[in-house]
């Protein structure tokens, strides 16, 4: 007995959709295969790029990306573990990196890599993953603008409370 034409046809469709999605499939896993190790340097290699712009040339000998720890303190207000990069020199500590977050940005949670000097004063400030506006929210950038930058030196010391804000 012969199948109906209809029949046939969405015999044959259902069938090469089946192969496109398999064949499909696999060239997505396929590319992932080849790309990971890429893309897990790449990863590193910005993360390390960042972490050496937080704090000052020659103030570390170790890489910071390898000594990492994490604080649990309620004053980080962290919900969970903060991630914090020890550097040293000579292997005596000079600073520490910490990876906070400011939950309150315009389009959502901004992460920031914060650098602090052994005596309390900040190296550097780094944002390493938001989602503002181009040529509006993102002048926390160093290339785009200094804001950065203007943390730099500034301590609970010698820095008025209000002015934090």
């Amino acid at each position: 007995m012969a199948l109906p034409e209809i029949t046939r046809s969405m015999l044959r469709n259902s069938l090469l959709l089946g192969l496109f999605a398999v064949i499909t499939v696999g060239l997505v896993a396929v590319t992932q295969q080849l790309t990971a190790e890429r893309i897990t340097s790449a990863e590193r290699a910005a993360k390390t790029r960042a972490l050496s712009e937080s704090l000052p040339a020659g103030s570390y000998n170790n890489h910071p990306q390898d000594s990492l720890r994490y604080l649990n303190d309620p004053l980080l207000d962290n919900k969970g573990k903060t991630p914090a990069y020890l550097a040293t020199l000579d292997g005596q500590p000079t600073a520490v990196i910490l990876q906070v977050t400011a939950p309150d940005g315009y389009s959502g949670r901004i992460v920031l890599l914060v650098g602090i000097k052994a005596d309390g004063q900040l190296a550097g400030v780094r944002a390493i993953k938001h989602r503002e506006t181009p040529g509006l929210g993102d002048k926390i950038e160093p290339n785009k603008t200094g804001w950065a930058l203007g943390f730099i030196g500034r301590s609970l010391t010698n820095t008025a409370e209000d002015a934090w804000a």
